[in-house]
Order: C-alpha cells, then sequence, then structure tokens
C-alpha cells in the first residue's frame, strides 16, 4: 500500500505538471462516462431493473390476438376468470382496464386516470397499501359496495395527504364511491402509458368508466417454480377448448382468438426496447472511441518519457513497477473522469426525461441509485484500464540501448506509431458506423413527417369532454349537451367551425372495433373487421378530410330518421372493390343486427399513426348514434392555443361541472405521435456527432504528432528542394489513408450492424446506399480538414531551425 500510495502523489503530480493534457483527457471521460451512466439509468428503470412488485420474474401477461387486431384485451373478464381454476400453474390471475372519469368532490372537478381492477390484481402483485385495505371480493360482484382506492399522488395533490381521507366520499361520474385506501409513493401500474390515480373493483355490468368499453387485459402470476413454457402449455389447451365453444364474431369471443403469455415487464418497455439497445450499443461505441483517443495521447505522452522509463529500468525498476505507474496515472484520470461523469449524468437525465415520449412511464423512478452508481464504478474502471493498457505495456518494455544512445525529443517509439495509427482507424470506423446509423433514423423520421395524415392539422384545437354518466344517461341528454357545448364554442370570437368525433385520429389509436356485413350478400368465411367513430356533421369541413363520393352528414341526419354511415376509401375498396358502394346497407351489430345505408366515402385519415398502415374505418352521426365520449375539433382563424381560455370558459357556461382535458392543438398531437420515433433518433445523432468530433480530434492528434516528430525529415527534404506543396501532399496522403482504412472498415461494421435496425425504422432500408454514401463522403471531408490543418502548418517549417531541430 505504501508503494502505491507513493505511484499515486507521483501520478497527480505528472497530471499537474500537465494540467491541459490531464483536463483534455477529464473532459473526454466526463462526457463519454456522464452519456453512459444517463443512458443506462433511463434504460435500467424501463429494460433491466426488476418491476417494483413481489416476486416479478412470476409475473406474466397474457395477450390475445382478436382477428387482425392485436392485442387488444378480450371480452366478458368474468369468463377468463376461470382460468385460475383451469391452469393448475398459475396461482393468481387479474383482468383490469383503464379510462378517464369526472372526479367531483367539494373541490373544482377533475378528470382522472381510473383503473378497473378484479379482486386479484393486489394479491397478485404483493403491494400492500399505506394507509386502509384491498378490495375485498364480495365489492367485486354485481351490487357490491363502490369502494375506491387512491394513489399517493392524487391523495397529495387533491387531499393535501389529509389523515382522515379513508372517511372520504367520492363521486366518480356521479357515482358515489368510499375511500377505502391509498397505496404507497413509489406504487405504479402505468396502464397504457399513463400513470393511473385511482382504483375501482372491476364487477361485471358495472360501467362507471365508460358503457362503450368492452375489452380487457389480464396478467397472472406463475405458482413458485412453474416455467413459463407450462402454463403456456396448459394455455394452449384453454386455447382450443375456447375455439371449439365459441363461434360467433360480436361481443362474445372471435373464432380466431389465441392466447399466449409473455413477461410482464415486456408490457411496460413497449416499442422502446429495441430502440433502447441500440442506444446502449452506440453510447458504448462513444465511450470506446474516447478511450481510443486517450489511449493515443498516452501513447504519445509514453514516447516523451521513454528516456525517463528507460533509466528507471537501467536502476532496477521491474516491467510491473513501470507498468504500474502508468496504470495509476490512467486510473486516477479515469477516477476524475467518472466523479466528473456523475455530475454530467445528472444534467443528461434531465434532458433524456424531458426529450422522452409522453406515453413513457416507467414503472421504476429514473435517476441514480445504487445500481446505476455500480455501473458508472463499473464502467469508469474498465475505462482507465482500457485506455492505460496499451502504454503502459509499452512503457513495461523500454529498449534500454536504443533509448538512451538517442538524444533531445526523439525517443525511439517503439510499436507505439503501429498502435496509434490501429488506435485512429478504429475511431474513424466507430465513428462512421453511429454516423450512417443516425443517419438513417434521421431519412427514417424524415419519411414519416412526409406521410400524409389524410386531414389538415393548421389551426385545430382539440379537447376531450367526458359527461358525467349520472348526470347524462340517455343518448339523448348526452348529444344535448354536446350540441349546447358546440353551439356556444361557435359564438366564441376566432372560431371558424366545430366538430366531435369519439375517437380523436392520431391522438387515441383509432378507437371500437365491429365486424361488418353487407346486406343482401352472402357471408364468405373471411369477415371484415372495422374500426368505427361517432362524429358531427361539421368534423370533415373542420379536419379538411375530403369527400370521394356522396355526401357528407347533415344536421337531417338525427335520430328518427335512416341510420346512415359514412365509410373511408380503405374499406370502400375492402367491401365493395368494383361497385358503388352509394346507396349500399350495412348490417353492424349494435343492440341488435341494424342496417346503415352508406350514403358517402371520404378520404383516409390516418388514426393510429402516421407509421400504421391505413385501417378500414366507418364513421356513425352523433345525432344517431352518441358516443360515451368525445374529442371536440374547433378550427380558428388564428392560433389556436390563443383561445384556449375563451373555449374553456364557453364548456363551464353549459355545465360549471363539467370538466374538459387534453386541451391541445392538433399539431401538438401530431408531433405526440412521432415522439417514439424522434426520441431515438436525437439521441442517436448526439452521440454521432460526438464521435465525429472525437475522432477528428484524435486523427488530428496523430498528424499533428507525425509532423512534430518528422519536423527534421521535412526540412531536409525542404533544404533539397521539397516544395511546400509536395509537403503537404506527403502529409495529407499519410492521414487520409488512415482515414480511408477506417472508412471502410466502417462501412463493413455498418452494413453488417445496420441491419440489426430493421425494425425501427419507416420507409428506409438498413443498408440505404444514399445514406451510406452521403455519410461516408461527409466524413472524408471532415478527416480531411483535420489533416490539412496539421499539414499546412508542416509546409511552414523553416529548414534551417528544422535542421537543428536535434
Amino acid at each position: 500500500m505504501e508503494t502505491f500510495g507513493h505511484d499515486l502523489k507521483f501520478a497527480a503530480r505528472m497530471l499537474r505538471r500537465n494540467a491541459r493534457f490531464s483536463l483534455l483527457i477529464v473532459g473526454m471521460l466526463a462526457l463519454a462516462l456522464g452519456a453512459n451512466t444517463a443512458l443506462f439509468s433511463f434504460a435500467d428503470a424501463i429494460l433491466f431493473r426488476p418491476l417494483p412488485f413481489a416476486n416479478p420474474e412470476r409475473l406474466v401477461l397474457v395477450k390475445g390476438a382478436v382477428g387482425t387486431l392485436v392485442d387488444m384485451g378480450f371480452d366478458q373478464p368474468e369468463k377468463f376468470m376461470q382460468w385460475n381454476h383451469t391452469v393448475q400453474s398459475v396461482e393468481y390471475i387479474a383482468a383490469y382496464d383503464s379510462g378517464r372519469a369526472n372526479l367531483a368532490d367539494d373541490r373544482v372537478p377533475e378528470r382522472i386516470q381510473v383503473m378497473r381492477v378484479s379482486y386479484g390484481f393486489f394479491p397478485m402483485l404483493g403491494v400492500n397499501p399505506m394507509k386502509g385495505r384491498w378490495f375485498g371480493q364480495d365489492e367485486q360482484q354485481p351490487g357490491g359496495n363502490r369502494v375506491l382506492i387512491l394513489s399517493y399522488g392524487l391523495w397529495q395533490s387533491r387531499y393535501g395527504g389529509d389523515a382522515e381521507i379513508l372517511k372520504q366520499v367520492v363521486h366518480l361520474n356521479g357515482e358515489s364511491f368510499q375511500v377505502v385506501g391509498v397505496m404507497p409513493p413509489a406504487f405504479q401500474f402505468a396502464h397504457g402509458g399513463e400513470r393511473t390515480d385511482a382504483w375501482m373493483p372491476l364487477a361485471p355490468g358495472d360501467y362507471v368508466l365508460a358503457k362503450d368499453q368492452y375489452f380487457f387485459e389480464f396478467s397472472g402470476k406463475l405458482k413458485p417454480g412453474v416455467a413459463m413454457t407450462t402454463a403456456q402449455a396448459e394455455l394452449n389447451l384453454l386455447n382450443q377448448q375456447l375455439k371449439l365453444g365459441e363461434k360467433r364474431i360480436g361481443r362474445d369471443f372471435v373464432s380466431d382468438t389465441r392466447l399466449s403469455l409473455s413477461p410482464l415487464n415486456e408490457e411496460f418497455a413497449g416499442t422502446l426496447r429495441r430502440p433502447l439497445l441500440i442506444l446502449l450499443a452506440a453510447v458504448a461505441f462513444v465511450l470506446l472511441i474516447a478511450c481510443a483517443n486517450v489511449a493515443n495521447l498516452f501513447l504519445t505522452r509514453a514516447v516523451a518519457r521513454n528516456k525517463e522509463l528507460a533509466i528507471r529500468s537501467a536502476l532496477g525498476a521491474g516491467r510491473w513497477r513501470l507498468a504500474r505507474l502508468w496504470l495509476t496515472e490512467s486510473l486516477l484520470l479515469s477516477g476524475m473522469g467518472g466523479v466528473l461523469g456523475l455530475l454530467v449524468s445528472f444534467w443528461l437525465i434531465d434532458a433524456l426525461v424531458a426529450i422522452s415520449p409522453q406515453q413513457v412511464s416507467p414503472i421504476n423512478e429514473i435517476g441514480l441509485n445504487w445500481r446505476v452508481m455500480a455501473f458508472c464504478v463499473g464502467v469508469t474502471l474498465l475505462t482507465g484500464l482500457l485506455f492505460g493498457l496499451a502504454p503502459a505495456l509499452q512503457a513495461s518494455r523500454p529498449d534500454l540501448v536504443r533509448t538512451l544512445k538517442e538524444s533531445g525529443q526523439r525517443s525511439s517509439a517503439g510499436l507505439s506509431p503501429r498502435l496509434r495509427q490501429a488506435l485512429t482507424v478504429a475511431e474513424v470506423a466507430l465513428a462512421l458506423v453511429l454516423l450512417i446509423g443516425a443517419g438513417l433514423m434521421v431519412k427514417s423520421f424524415r419519411s414519416l413527417l412526409q406521410v400524409a395524415p389524410g386531414f389538415n392539422p393548421e389551426r385545430v384545437l382539440t379537447f376531450e369532454l367526458a359527461p358525467t354518466v349520472a348526470k347524462y344517461q340517455t343518448k339523448e341528454q348526452r348529444a344535448a349537451l354536446y350540441q349546447s357545448v358546440i353551439e356556444r364554442i361557435r359564438a366564441v370570437p376566432g372560431v371558424v367551425s366545430v366538430g366531435a368525433i369519439s375517437h380523436l385520429p392520431i391522438a387515441h389509436g383509432g378507437g371500437m372495433a365491429l365486424p361488418i356485413n353487407v346486406e343482401g350478400r352472402a357471408r364468405s368465411g373471411e369477415v371484415v373487421i372495422a374500426m368505427y367513430q361517432t362524429v358531427t356533421a361539421d368534423y370533415f369541413r373542420v379536419m379538411e378530410i375530403p369527400l370521394t363520393a356522396g355526401r357528407y352528414f347533415t344536421e337531417q341526419d338525427r335520430a328518427g330518421t335512416a341510420n346512415v354511415m359514412l365509410i373511408n376509401q380503405t374499406l370502400a375498396h375492402q367491401v365493395f372493390p368494383n361497385e358503388n358502394p352509394i346507396g349500399k346497407h350495412i348490417l353492424l351489430q349494435m343492440e341488435k343486427p341494424t342496417p346503415f345505408e352508406v350514403i358517402g366515402v371520404v378520404g383516409v385519415a390516418r388514426t393510429s399513426g402516421l407509421d400504421e398502415s391505413a385501417m378500414e374505418e366507418f364513421y356513425l352521426h352523433s345525432l344517431q348514434q352518441p358516443a360515451g365520449f368525445v374529442s371536440l375539433t374547433i378550427k380558428t382563424r388564428s392560433a389556436p392555443a390563443s383561445l384556449a381560455g375563451a373555449v374553456r370558459n364557453a364548456v363551464l357556461e353549459v355545465d360549471k361541472d363539467q370538466p374538459l382535458y387534453n386541451l391541445k392543438t392538433m399539431e401538438q398531437h401530431l408531433a405526440d405521435s412521432v415522439a417514439r420515433r424522434r426520441f431515438p433518433m436525437l439521441i442517436l445523432t448526439g452521440f454521432a456527432v460526438t464521435a465525429l468530433l472525437l475522432s477528428a480530434l484524435g486523427l488530428y492528434g496523430v498528424v499533428s504528432y507525425s509532423v512534430a516528430q518528422r519536423t527534421h525529415e521535412i526540412g531536409i527534404r525542404m533544404a533539397l528542394g521539397a516544395q511546400a506543396s509536395d509537403v503537404l501532399k506527403l502529409i495529407l496522403r499519410n492521414g487520409m489513408a488512415l482515414a480511408l482504412i477506417g472508412v471502410a472498415a466502417g462501412l463493413a461494421g455498418a452494413f453488417a450492424l445496420t441491419r440489426l435496425m430493421a425494425g425501427v425504422l419507416f420507409g428506409v432500408s438498413a443498408t440505404d446506399a444514399g445514406t451510406f454514401v452521403t455519410v461516408s463522403v461527409g466524413l472524408i471531408a471532415v478527416a480531411l480538414l483535420a489533416c490539412y490543418i496539421p499539414a499546412r502548418r508542416a509546409t511552414k517549417v523553416d529548414p534551417l531551425v528544422a535542421l537543428r531541430y536535434e
């Protein structure tokens, strides 16, 4: 330990003596280590850290497919609750869904996110309320007590942490609920990507949230020691039973329903899993480039200290003693870089959270914890060893005779030049891989933005309105409320027109689905399932969705008149490929099979996202089929956000207890819909730019060092008649040779690695030739500039000064 302490003091003195060298290295390491720590913290919360529930490795998600609509959940949860008795490998099975509800008490009405959960939900997760109790099994039965469990956040924000909260009765959508519990601060089950504010029992026939919601999701907990494959085998038998027992399509099971299991944590990682893994690989590349850069700088210093090391060796210092000097110095530098990197990671974590999609709501908190700290310490030590190992090995094998014979600064470097060149080639290659990956992501994102949404989002303000069920019980009452709100908003100065739709395109992922049949046409084996929406007459004009055949809805299409519908072009081509759909009747499975006349065909509005294929869709008139909740769309003459306050007041004038929520422009909804693709694109681009700068700096350093080492040679060449242009070509040729070798290696690596990105790209191939060529040419141009600056300096060498160099 005494010897190590001496080495540490000596390393600190050497670093102080070369302060600019030390600061440069610490800065590069802090940036690279900070980026790695921040991204690991983000990925750890979403991908790696176990879910904060009891025995998280035993929790599974039950996935199902309904026709061609994947992961929509299942119908009639009480039937599936029998799975707990049918499949012996499962300890718990829990059903749940979520929705928004109007919360009213003696405070201002508020729209909150509520989950309906079956009795086994909380026991399955193994989390107890911090106050109160779970739901009782009798409270899940029809007519059971109306009870509610609050999240810690809602308890604090709305009720100020009231100690008497368990005595409170609150009103959800006009129904009274007794508060029976408050969950701990850390508990969260972000169903659908949104944080939950409260939980209520899932009782059959209880439609407090919405009367048009039929689909549920299921999770289970395997018994101890049971493998998922065993449970899946039992589930396959249940699949067969369901297929044999249920044939009809409608609100019962679809004939091709299939059930499968997957780890529950995959539900929360969602579509971010692959992008995050790609980003982790990318930030590791940045760290490797930084290590190569620092190793190059260390090798340069090793050459300058060759004589010192030779003298130490001559005086009896062993190879391990000499190597330890460099390793101590490298570990000291990496340690300082790691400490500063932690500070950098604080800022980067905040930046990552700020630009992350709003739908990302991880169960685990994102931040620095012992796992992240352990990762940072481990990577810091590994980094110190990586960039310190090559100089340490070279320092441990000094050529005593040759080194002591040489004079001045021109000490022998042994394998140092070749190693430095190899490191530079590696930097360029890694940087090119990152740049090509970023280029593909940028091109993919640009392709996504070029997709026409099928409507005009400019100057459109939107908000959501959900009438309280107890107050607006009938279709007629809801229709009257919508009409009153629309008429009041029309009177607001600056409003051009107002429309409404049950599920706003892009924002709500489509809507509900129904099987359709053409009246008078024999049913074929293939069933067409289409999404449906309820809209007002002016909705299409507000959104500027074109009419391609027939007519729009009018105010005359109201209850009591013939049922009418509009269909989009995709559905028209699917159901009426060679005939005019206008005047045809389509049977819909409402309370009973009901015919609707097709009166028009409209353009295709992207419902689920710009990156999703166009879906078959039809529209019903809100005066004939009022929805349980609607999104209002308002066309304005000026900036829509400027009318937000006036619109809110207009709604309150109609009903002071009716909250509106999710007040946004349509352009904001579009921006939110592409956030999951924008997030990795921005981060990967940042990493690629950092890698480009580091590799250019590394190439510049190698060429500059080469010029310094060859000053004497350059002087002789110029004294013998070489022109400045000859010297310039010589230096550029040597530097660009390294860059071109790196580009060639990088192209090969990118061709292999970018194939892994195929699943996160849109509208562009993972081996897009244009991106590969453009990025390669750009990197070569940057490399040429990095080589030109020291090469230009070499042409200004005075031969007389150079010849006196020694």
